[in-house]
Parts: C-alpha cells; structure tokens; sequence
C-alpha cells in the first residue's frame, strides 16, 4: 500500500513543495478513512506484535488504533519537512495536513532518534541512538584500488534520490581541501 510520498523532486537537488504537499494530500489526506481502516485491518489480520516504521505518519495511527506498539527510526520527520514547504505554499488545508501528520506521530510509542536529527516534537517518547550501519566488506583502499582513486585524496560522493542529473561541482562549493 502507497502510505507516504516523501518529497516530489525535480532532479537531485530541487524539491517541487507545492506538488510534494498536493501528493501527499491525494495519497494520505483524501483517503485517510479508506487507509487506516485497511492497516488497521491488516494489522490485525496478521497478528502483528509491533510497527517500526522510517518514517510513516499514519503506520503510528494505525498501530495505535490496532491496540499494538509503534516505534519510530529516524532523524527527521514529514512534520518538520512540510512545515518548512508552508513559507511558499500557505493553502489552509496543507496546514491541517502538518497538523494531522504531527498527530499521527504522537501515537507512536516511542521515537528511536538518529544522530544529525531535526526537532521533532510530536514524539511523546524519544530514545536517542546511534547510528546503524552495516560492516565494510572491503577496506578503503581496496575500494581507492579498485576504483582507481589515488590514496589520500578526500572524496565527496554524491547520490540523491536516484536521479539522472548533470550536476556542475565547483571547487567553492567544497570544505577546503
């Protein structure tokens, strides 16, 4: 099931805020009803015993009506990032869909909070944590190696959201060095 749309993006770099704040509102806001009373009924259907979710606003609502716990993994939430896209886009109905986002996260039971996080209020429970990654399978100079990248020479990868984009990289854009 579609639960969350994320961001609308036109390339790597620029977010569309109005487009991204009108998907949501057609994926979650215009078929809320219809949505949570499927989770909720899947839920239950499966016998789930738990919901961790990256970062679904109404997977905390559903949980919380299925009479399960919900824990929340991540450094950001959609509240905080679609209340930064109400400066350009002031239409009342996307300020109700922050409000009922922030409203769908209280229901959590508890926020695991990552490092580098946002404020994120509409968590009741917050349990900060590191960081979790898996182990490097090969050494970074098998990776500089196999690469062809000269040793010692620091490297900026850049990946965002699996867009194609010819993207121009100044030295002055760069931390010195």
């Amino acid at each position: 099931a579609t639960l969350d749309c994320g961001s609308v993006q036109l390339d790597p770099f620029t977010v569309d805020t109005k487009a991204s704040l009108e998907e949501y509102y057609s994926t979650v806001v215009a078929r809320r009803g219809e949505l949570l009373d499927a989770e909720v009924s899947w839920l239950r259907a499966t016998r789930t015993d738990l919901v961790v979710s990256d970062v679904v606003p109404i997977a905390c609502a559903a949980a919380a009506e299925a009479g399960i716990p919900a824990v929340a993994v991540t450094n950001f939430s959609w509240d905080f990032i679609y209340s930064e896209y109400l400066t350009t886009q002031r239409r009342p109905e996307f300020r109700q869909l922050v409000w009922g986002i922030a409203t769908d996260y209280a229901a959590a039971s508890l926020l695991l909070r990552l490092p580098g996080h946002v404020p994120m209020p509409a968590f009741q429970a917050v349990e900060d944590v590191p960081l979790v990654v898996r182990h490097a399978h090969k050494s970074a100079e098998q990776v500089r190696s196999e690469l062809s990248l000269p040793p010692g020479v620091r490297i900026a990868v850049l990946i965002y959201g699996g867009h194609r984009a010819s993207l121009e990289v100044r030295e002055d854009f760069l931390p010195p060095g």
